[in-house]
């Protein structure tokens, strides 16, 4: 089958996708693990890094994610770039730029426009035959999938992202092994949503060996709060205090707010379960403090909703409806399911 044919099917997929995901109520997956599936495209993609490969192409590359990659430089220049190598057909122009913006549409919550620009991003990746690219595409998509509760379809895409990965040649390359942990995080989180705890527990601890390696405290922060959570949720709670404390130790260090916010939130949620209801109000409103403002309005929903929770449990009833009408209101307009 030809890469082109491939792509189109591709994005007549998504397309489907997002016109029915409003709809798409979370379901349980009954095997996870069978739910790898594997394009035909792989039988026509050798898993080395193909493609333009020369000195000029990467220091061209290098150059132009170093530009778009910065916080300073706005998304309207990104999409006046992303238009002209589209018109030029310069394929790792436009994957560099798509990628770029579906990731800033993501950190907004904005997944119908993170999901389009992340499948212009998978168009060019095939086309360039780039094995990093296309298992960093399908990752992202798969992650866009994952937030608005389109679990099965995410399960694949990250499958698949993972099957490129194990395939790759160089074990060692640092960008495959970012790729294959992205993949494991992914997968480990699904099986999270649906109470598969073995299977999560098993993918988040795969996944933190690889940010280990590569030296990543994000990607270690992550990893540890999502082992936390495991045992949050398993109630072995001085354990998941434990991972919980590794992951914001980790999120200090890089200054992501985000992540010390989840972390408060992740101590609130203990405190709440353990009837300690002013202190878990105490996190909650911590978090909430950390995170208001952001852009990224799906995580930040996550401390709203707390505040109005615990608020409810003390019977603040005006201050727990306060803060669930936000919350309604931002669940609306980003269109998330979950929330």
């Amino acid at each position: 089958m030809r890469i082109s044919v491939v792509y189109r099917q591709e994005s007549k997929k998504i397309m489907n996708l997002l016109v029915k995901y409003v709809h798409v109520s979370r379901q349980q997956l009954t095997q996870l693990t069978v739910r790898a599936v594997v394009f035909l495209f792989l039988t026509v993609v050798s898993c080395t890094r193909t493609g333009n490969t020369t000195i000029e192409s990467t220091a061209f590359k290098d150059s132009l994610e170093k530009k778009v990659y910065s916080r300073n430089f706005p998304a309207d220049s990104v999409l006046l770039l992303l238009n002209s190598f589209t018109a030029s057909k310069n394929y790792a122009g436009i994957y560099i730029t798509s990628c770029e913006l579906g990731n800033r549409y993501r950190a907004q919550s904005d997944f119908s426009n993170a999901i389009d620009y992340h499948q212009q991003s998978l168009n060019a990746a095939l086309l360039l035959k780039d094995t990093i690219y296309i298992a960093q595409a399908y990752n992202n998509i798969g992650t866009n999938l994952r937030r608005i509760g389109v679990l099965p379809e995410a399960s694949d895409y990250h499958y698949q992202a993972l099957q490129i990965t194990e395939s790759f040649q160089d074990v060692n390359d640092k960008a495959n092994q970012k790729n294959r942990v992205m993949a494991l995080n992914g997968i480990g989180n699904i099986a999270l949503s649906i109470n598969d705890f073995n299977e999560a527990e098993n993918k988040f601890r795969e996944a933190l060996k690889g940010e280990v390696t590569i030296e990543s405290n994000l990607g270690q922060a992550i990893n540890y709060a999502n082992l936390g959570a495991i045992y949050q949720m398993r109630k072995q709670y001085d354990s998941a205090f434990y991972y919980y404390d590794l992951s914001m130790i980790k999120n200090q260090l890089i200054g992501s707010k985000l992540g010390i916010g989840l972390c408060h939130t992740h101590f609130g949620e203990i405190f709440e379960d353990q009837n300690e209801y002013q202190k878990a109000e105490d996190e909650y409103r911590k978090a909430y403090a950390v995170m208001d403002g952001m852009d990224d309005k799906w995580h930040w929903l996550v401390s709203c909703l707390a505040v109005s929770r615990i608020n409810l449990k003390l019977d603040n009833f005006d201050e727990a409806l306060r803060y669930l009408e936000k919350a309604k209101e931002t669940a609306e307009e980003i269109r998330s399911p979950e929330h």
